[in-house]
C-alpha cells in the first residue's frame, strides 16, 4: 500500500486488522515494540518512508536500529481519553501538582479554532502539561470558560475531552512529524467529526504533517482523495489492504449508502434500462451516485438542460439521447446549462439490442444461461415487431421482465470488443462530468 498526499486513512469493518496495521507501522517508524503487537511474531511487514529527505526503510520484526531521529505522533482518543481524564479525577494531590507547573493558555487563533471544533464559545483555555503521573506520558489537564463558567478536564465529557486532547497534541507536535491517529471519532458527535477533519486539514498544511487515520467515519474519509484511502478486510484467516480509487470501496465496507450526485436524463425506459445494465458493468459504483430519469423523448431530455438552473441546484445534471440523435442534435449546444452525451450505436436501445441478438443469438443463449435452441425459437416467435414492443415480448418468451431482459441483451452487446470500447467512453464522460 502506497501513501503519497498528506493525509491518508485506512477503514474496514470491525475486526478487519485496522488497529493492527496502524500499531506496526508506529512500531517500525517508532523502532520499538509495543504490547500490542506481540501476536503478530509471526507476520512480516516493511516499510519504507522518506523523512526529512532521507529515505527510511524498517523491516517487522525490528532486525536493526534505526539511527535518524523520528518525530511520531501517536494518539488513540477511545484508549487515551479516558485514561487520563480517570486518572486526573482520582488524583488526591492534584492541585499541589498543578502549583509547581507553569501553565499555558491559549492563543485568540486556538481559542477560535477549539470553539469551532467543539461547538462553544470559549473566553479561555489554561493547559497544564503533566509528566507526574504517567512515567511515560504528558497528560495534559485544562481549565476552560465559557458561558461565565470555568471548568477543568474532571467535569468535561469524554467528547469535549477527547476533542481538547486531539488539539493539544497537534499544537504541540514538531513540524514535519508523522502523526498516526486511531479512530478520532470516539466519543465525538458527527458535527464535530466534520470540523476536526478541517483541523487535521489545517494542521498539516501548517506544519507539513504527514497523517495516517483509521476510522468508521464518512465525516473523514470523504474530504481525503479516493486514491489516499486503503480498505481492509478479512479474507479467511488473513486481511486484504487494496486502495479506494472510486470511493466506493468504503462506502460498502462501512455500510454506507452514498447521497446521490447527479441527475441523468434519457428518453425512455428503455433508455435508462440500457443505461442502468450498461453502467452495471463498466463502472457499478457511479450507479449508486446517480438518478436515471427518463423522460418523453429527445426533446424533453434538450429541454431539461437548457431549462434547469444551476444556481442553488446540489445536484450535477446529464442528458443523454438516443445513438440515433448523434448528428440530429448538437452535443455541446452552447446554449445548454449541463452537458449532453448520446448512447452508444446507431439506433435507439431497443434497435441496437434488436440487431445484436439477431446476429448473435449463441451468445444471448450463453449470458441468458439457456440453449441456443431457445433463443432461436424466442427470436422467430417475435419477428417482425416493432423494436419498442420486440424486447418485451422477447422477455416474455424467455420468463423473464424487461429490465432483466434489457440487462441480458446489453451483457451480450458489451461481449463485443468495439461496443465496450464505445460503452467504455460514454461512462468515462458521464463520470467526469458528474465529479
Amino acid at each position: 500500500m502506497t501513501f503519497q498526499g498528506r493525509i491518508n486513512a485506512i477503514c474496514g469493518p470491525n475486526g478487519s486488522g485496522k488497529s493492527t496495521l496502524i500499531e506496526m507501522i508506529r512500531a517500525l517508524i517508532s523502532n520499538r515494540g509495543y504490547e500490542e503487537v506481540v501476536r503478530l511474531t509471526s507476520s512480516k511487514l516493511e516499510c519504507g518512508y522518506d523523512y526529512r529527505g532521507t529515505e527510511i526503510k524498517s523491516i517487522w520484526p525490528l532486525d536493526e536500529q534505526i539511527t535518524q531521529d523520528i518525530e511520531l505522533l501517536f494518539i488513540k482518543p477511545s484508549f487515551m481519553a479516558p485514561r487520563f481524564q480517570e486518572k486526573l479525577r482520582t488524583t488526591p494531590d492534584l492541585e499541589d501538582i498543578l502549583e509547581t507547573i507553569g501553565k499555558g493558555q491559549f492563543s485568540d487563533e486556538e481559542l477560535s479554532d477549539i470553539s469551532y471544533l467543539v461547538g462553544r464559545e470559549y473566553r479561555y483555555v489554561y493547559f497544564y502539561e503533566i509528566e507526574e503521573i504517567y512515567e511515560e506520558e504528558v497528560v495534559p489537564h485544562f481549565v476552560v470558560s465559557t458561558n461565565g463558567i470555568e471548568y477543568s478536564s474532571q467535569s468535561m465529557g469524554l467528547g469535549e475531552f477527547s476533542l481538547f486532547l486531539i488539539y493539544w497534541a497537534l499544537r504541540s507536535c514538531q513540524k514535519q512529524s508523522f502523526v498516526l491517529i486511531e479512530e478520532p471519532e470516539s466519543f465525538v458527535s458527527p458535527r464535530s467529526q466534520g470540523r476536526l477533519a478541517d483541523v487535521f486539514a489545517q494542521f498539516c498544511s501548517e506544519k507539513n504533517l504527514w497523517m495516517l487515520i483509521t476510522t468508521h467515519s464518512g465525516f473523514f474519509l470523504d474530504p481525503i482523495p479516493n486514491g489516499q484511502i486503503a480498505v481492509m478486510k478479512p479474507e479467511g484467516a488473513q486481511f486484504a489492504v487494496t486502495a479506494d480509487e472510486h470511493g466506493d470501496r468504503y462506502m460498502r465496507a462501512l455500510g454506507l449508502r452514498p447521497c446521490r450526485q447527479g441527475l441523468v436524463f434519457v428518453e425512455d425506459r428503455g433508455a435508462r434500462c440500457f443505461l442502468a445494465s450498461l453502467l452495471s458493468v463498466t463502472c457499478a459504483s457511479l450507479l449508486e451516485f446517480i438518478q436515471i430519469v427518463h423522460l418523453r423523448g429527445e426533446s424533453e431530455v434538450i429541454s431539461a438542460i437548457k431549462l434547469m438552473p444551476r444556481q442553488g441546484l446540489d445536484l450535477d445534471v446529464v442528458g443523454i439521447l438516443d445513438g440515433d440523435q448523434r448528428g440530429k442534435v448538437e452535443g455541446h449546444d452552447p446554449d445548454a446549462m449541463f452537458p449532453l452525451f448520446f448512447l452508444p450505436g446507431e439506433g435507439s436501445p431497443e434497435v441496437v439490442v434488436k440487431q445484436f441478438a439477431t446476429q448473435s443469438p449463441d451468445i444471448v443463449a450463453h449470458v441468458l444461461g439457456r440453449p441456443v435452441g431457445d433463443v432461436h425459437e424466442a427470436l422467430g416467435a417475435i419477428a417482425g415487431l416493432d423494436p419498442h414492443d420486440w424486447l418485451e415480448e422477447f422477455g416474455k418468451q424467455v420468463n423473464r421482465e424487461y429490465s432483466d431482459a434489457m440487462r441480458v441483451m446489453v451483457e451480450a452487446w458489451l461481449s463485443d470488443s468495439e461496443n465496450r470500447l464505445s460503452a467504455d467512453q460514454l461512462t468515462h464522460d458521464v463520470a467526469n462530468a458528474l465529479r
